[in-house]
C-alpha cells in the first residue's frame, strides 16, 4: 500500500513512524511530508522520499507519484499492519474515504482512552476484534485510506492541519474495524509567536469616522494579539484620532467615497509588510482567550492558509444579554495579493481570482463581538438610510447577483415594499448557478420571506422548503416555513420540516440568527399540538423556555392542550416554573378561571417565581373568588411589585372590601 507520513517532528517521532510505515508499504512508495518548519526537513533513509514542498503542496507532490490505495497518517499515530489492512479492505468494499477508530476526542470514531503509541499494540488488537465498520459524519484525518482521486478532494480541506476536524456531508466516510492510537504530539508542535522572518506576523487594520464612543474598547481588545495597528480615518470630527494614537496606532487620513471596499483596500495598503492582517470595525471587539496560541498557530501555518473565518456575534443589546445573529466572517487573511471589492457588504478577494470571494477556514481560537446592530447605534447614525443609499448606487452602477442581494437586504431592513425586494431577487436567479449551497439557501430564504410579506404563502412555503432541502440548518428559511405553515393551517408540513432538519446533515448556513430558531420552535409547538403529539410539544416547550423564555408566545396553545388532559395541570405547573416572564398568567386565567389561576400563581411564587403578573393576577383572582385564605398567602409577595403597581393593586382590593391592605408597604 502507498504510504504518506505527515511529519510534525521531532525527528525521532517521524523516524519511528517511518519504521512502522515500512511494514505497511511493503515496497510500495513511501513518502514523508514536512507539514511546517517543525517537521523533518532533511531525511536520508533508503527507499523513503521527502517532499520538496511543505504542507498541502508537499502532500500533493507525493500523491502525484502514487496509484491505488494510499494511507496518509500523522507521524505520532501508531498504525499496525493489521489496522492498515482492515482499512484497505473497507475501502475495497465501500469506497470513499476510510478512517479508523482512535482516541481522537470529539469525533464519531472515538473509541476511548488508549495507551501511548509505543505500548498500544496489544490494546489496539484487542479492541479491533470487537469493532465494526460504520458511517461517520465528524472525523479527524489523523489516519485515512483512500484512492488518490478521493484524497485530492480531501487534501483541499488542509488535512495537514493537526487541529482539523471535518464534518462535511458531501464526503462519504466510513470507519473500518481497525483501531489506532494517536499521541497528539502534532498539535503541540508550533513555532514561537513572533514572525519567523522578522516581518510582522499580524497587523490590525481599521477604517473609522467619529468612533470615540467605541474605538477605545476595540483597540484594547487587540492587546497581545497584533504587532501593529493601522487606522485610516475618513473625516472624524470628534476624539477618534486622539484615542487611536493613545493606543499606539498609526493614523492616516483618506477621503470617504461611499465605498467600503475601496476604503478597506486603502487601509490594507498600510499592512502589506505583514504576513497576515486582522480587519475589524471600531464597534467590534476581538475575543481571544489565548493570544499566544493564536500567534503560534499563524506563525506555523502561514504558508498553508490564505484566510481564516471566525464567528462574529451581532449583539442587539448593550448589556450583552441578547444576540441578534451569528455569522462566520473572514477577519484574518494574507496581507499580500488581497483586496476588498464592493461598495457595501464588501468581500475579500485574491488578486489572481477576483471573481470569487476568499472563503476562510474555520478559526475558533478567536471570535468577535459586533455592537453596531444595537438599536441606539443603528438609529443614532442612520445606518439603514446610509446603507440603502450605498446599496442603490452600487446596484445601479453594476447590477449583478451580489449587488442585487445587497440592495434587496437594505431595502427590507429599511422597511421598503416587499414587491421591489422580490423583483430584484427574481431578476438575478441565474446567478445561483455554481454558488455554494449556503449562498443558494440564503438567497431562497430571502425570496421566500419576500413572498410571505406579500401574502403569497403557498409560494413562500414551497421556496423555503427548497432552501431547507439544500441546507437544513438554514434558520431563515426554517422561520418562513414555520410562519407560512401556521398561516395556512398546515401543521403536518411544519412537523415534517422539523423531522427533516433533525435527521439531515447540513453545511453551515451563511447566517445563524437565534431569533429565527425561536420562531420555528414556537410554531412547531403549535403544529405538534395540532397533530396530537403533546409529548413532543411539551419537550419542545421546555427546550425553548430553557433557551429564551421571553420569546415563548405559544402559551395559549399549550395551556389549552394541557388543561384538557389527565395530569395536565401538574405538567403546566412544571413549565410555569421555567418561565420568569409571567406570560403564562393570562392564558391560564382565561382557561382555568380566577380561583385556579390564583392557586397556580401562589404555587409558582412559593417555588421562587418572581413575575409581578403572578402577584397581581393571583391576588385579584383570589379576591374575586372569595378566598381570603389565599389572599393572605399572596400578600407576602407584594414586594415584587413596583411601588405604583402595588398602590394600584391595593386600591382595587380595598374596593373589594379588603381594607386590611391599606398601608401595606
Amino acid at each position: 500500500m502507498n504510504v504518506v507520513i505527515l511529519s510534525y517532528g521531532p525527528s525521532r517521532v517521524t523516524l519511528g513512524a517511518v519504521k512502522r510505515a515500512r511494514r505497511i508499504a511493503n515496497g510500495d512508495p513511501l513518502w514523508v511530508v514536512a507539514v511546517s518548519e517543525t517537521g523533518v526537513r532533511r531525511l536520508d533513509v533508503s527507499g523513503v522520499r521527502l517532499a520538496s514542498e511543505l504542507g498541502t503542496a508537499g502532500l500533493k507532490e507525493a500523491l502525484e507519484h502514487m496509484q491505488g490505495p494510499v494511507l496518509v497518517a500523522h507521524d505520532d499515530v501508531a498504525v499496525t499492519p493489521e489496522a492498515a489492512s482492515g482499512m484497505a479492505a473497507e475501502l475495497a468494499r465501500r469506497g470513499g474515504i476510510v478512517v479508523s477508530y482512535s482516541n481522537d476526542v470529539g469525533t464519531d470514531h472515538f473509541i476511548g482512552t488508549l495507551p501511548p503509541s509505543a505500548r498500544a499494540a496489544g490494546r489496539l488488537a484487542e479492541l479491533a476484534r470487537t469493532a465494526t465498520s460504520s458511517e461517520v459524519a465528524r472525523f479527524r484525518p489523523t489516519v485515512v485510506v483512500a484512492d488518490p482521486e478521493e484524497l485530492a478532494v480531501l487534501v483541499e480541506t488542509r488535512i495537514v492541519d493537526p487541529r482539523l476536524t471535518i464534518a462535511d456531508p458531501r464526503l462519504r466516510v466510513t470507519t473500518a474495524a481497525a483501531v489506532v492510537a494517536h499521541d497528539g504530539i502534532c498539535v503541540s508542535r508550533l513555532l514561537a509567536p513572533e514572525g519567523p522572518d522578522g516581518r510582522p506576523l499580524l497587523v490590525a487594520s481599521l477604517i473609522v469616522k467619529d468612533e470615540e464612543e467605541t474605538l477605545g474598547d476595540c483597540l484594547a481588545s487587540l492587546t497581545g494579539l497584533v504587532d501593529r495597528i493601522e487606522v485610516c480615518d475618513t473625516g472624524s470630527s470628534d476624539r477618534t484620532v486622539e484615542i487611536a494614537r493613545r493606543f499606539g496606532a498609526n493614523v492616516s487620513h483618506i477621503p470617504w467615497r461611499d465605498d467600503f471596499g475601496w476604503a478597506r483596500t486603502e487601509a490594507l495598503e498600510r499592512c502589506r509588510d505583514a504576513h497576515y492582517v486582522l480587519a475589524l470595525d471600531a464597534d467590534e471587539r476581538a475575543r481571544c482567550d489565548d493570544p499566544v496560541l493564536l500567534r503560534r498557530y499563524l506563525a506555523t501555518y502561514r504558508h498553508e492558509y490564505e484566510a481564516f473565518s471566525s464567528e462574529v456575534y451581532n449583539w442587539a443589546s448593550s448589556d450583552g444579554s441578547k444576540v441578534s445573529s451569528v455569522i462566520r466572517s473572514v477577519r484574518i487573511f494574507r496581507a499580500a495579493g488581497t483586496r476588498f471589492v464592493g461598495a457595501l457588504h464588501e468581500v475579500l478577494v485574491d488578486d489572481k481570482a477576483p471573481a470569487e470571494p476568499l472563503v476562510g477556514v474555520n478559526l475558533d481560537v478567536i471570535s468577535f463581538d459586533h455592537l453596531g446592530y444595537q438599536e441606539r447605534l443603528v438609529h443614532g447614525r442612520d445606518k439603514k438610510r446610509r446603507n440603502l443609499g450605498i446599496a442603490r448606487a452600487q446596484y445601479e452602477a453594476a447590477p449583478d447577483f451580489k449587488t442585487a442581494i445587497d440592495y434587496a437586504r437594505s431595502l427590507r431592513l429599511a422597511g421598503a415594499e416587499p414587491g421591489r425586494v422580490l423583483e430584484l431577487l427574481e431578476g438575478v436567479e441565474d446567478g445561483l448557478e455554481g454558488a455554494r449551497d449556503a449562498v443558494v439557501a440564503y438567497f431562497l430564504g430571502m425570496k421566500a420571506l419576500a413572498l410571505y410579506d406579500l401574502g403569497r404563502d403557498e409560494q413562500a412555503l414551497r421556496v423555503a422548503r427548497t432552501a431547507l432541502d439544500i441546507v437544513p440548518a438554514d434558520d431563515g428559511a426554517a422561520a418562513v416555513v414555520a410562519e407560512a405553515a401556521r398561516r395556512l393551517d398546515r401543521p403536518e408540513v411544519l412537523v415534517a420540516a422539523a423531522r427533516h432538519r433533525r435527521d439531515s446533515r447540513s453545511v453551515r448556513p451563511l447566517y445563524v440568527v437565534e431569533g429565527n430558531e425561536y420562531i420555528f420552535s414556537n410554531r412547531l409547538i403549535w403544529a405538534l399540538v395540532a397533530t396530537g403529539d403533546l409529548d413532543a410539544a411539551y419537550a419542545e416547550a421546555r427546550w425553548l423556555l430553557g433557551r429564551n423564555p421571553e420569546s415563548f408566545d405559544e402559551w395559549e396553545t399549550l395551556v389549552e392542550a394541557l388543561v384538557g388532559m389527565p395530569g395536565g395541570i401538574q405538567a403546566l405547573f412544571a413549565l410555569v416554573l421555567e418561565d420568569p416572564t409571567g406570560r403564562w398568567v393570562r392564558p391560564s386565567l382565561a382557561r382555568l378561571g380566577g380561583e385556579q389561576t390564583a392557586e397556580l400563581c401562589h404555587a409558582y411564587l412559593a417555588e421562587g417565581g418572581v413575575a409581578a403578573e403572578a402577584v397581581a393576577a393571583g391576588l385579584l383572582g383570589a379576591a374575586a373568588a372569595g378566598r381570603p385564605d389565599l389572599v393572605d398567602k399572596l400578600v407576602g409577595y407584594l414586594h415584587l411589585l413596583e411601588e405604583d403597581q402595588r398602590a394600584a393593586l391595593i386600591a382595587k382590593l380595598v374596593e373589594r372590601g379588603y381594607s386590611i391592605f391599606v398601608g401595606v408597604p
